[in-house]
């Protein structure tokens, strides 16, 4: 009774997606960073990832372009993810700083329409489904892919002359 417990368990865990992706009238990705950078330094290092952004009261406003290119290195593969995710979007958010810390959240991801080729789609038209993230494969997939993206895209690294 006890390994058909513990069995049990951890198929639940492995089956059940690992991202920082919420949904709250909104698919919303944020992820906490420990690291005492300041609001000028991850601006100016954002703007490397080619961002557009700002900041206004301590806050980094921003928005990034992507494509399949920048998701190859986190596991992309145009047969084995949706259409909606080939031609890459952008993304909006913004990051606040407090106590060593900084969180980064995403507010808005759009995918770039198939049909018309224009960036008009909110991928939350795609992955949620009754109010709530879809657990299909497909969709659990590409959300953790982009988890994986956004959490390097925003983890501070500073460069080294070794």
């Amino acid at each position: 009774m006890r390994i058909l417990l513990f069995v049990t368990l951890c198929i639940t865990t492995f089956c059940k997606a690992q991202h920082n992706f919420s949904f709250d009238d909104n698919l919303i990705w944020s992820n906490i960073y420990t690291n005492n950078v300041t609001a000028e330094q991850l601006n100016t290092f954002i703007k490397t990832k080619g961002a557009q952004s700002y900041i206004e009261d301590d806050v980094v406003n921003f928005t990034i372009k992507f494509d399949n290119t920048n998701l190859k290195p986190f596991g992309f593969k145009s047969l084995e993810f949706p259409t909606y995710i080939q031609f890459g979007g952008n993304y909006t958010g913004f990051v606040q700083f407090k106590d060593q810390k900084y969180k980064v959240t995403i507010t808005r991801i759009e995918v770039v329409d198939v049909l018309d080729n224009s960036l008009s789609i909110s991928l939350s038209e795609y992955v949620i489904k009754k109010n709530k993230i879809s657990d299909k494969a497909m969709h659990q997939k590409t959300l953790q892919m982009l988890d994986a993206y956004f959490t390097n895209t925003f983890t501070y690294k500073t460069t080294s002359d070794w």
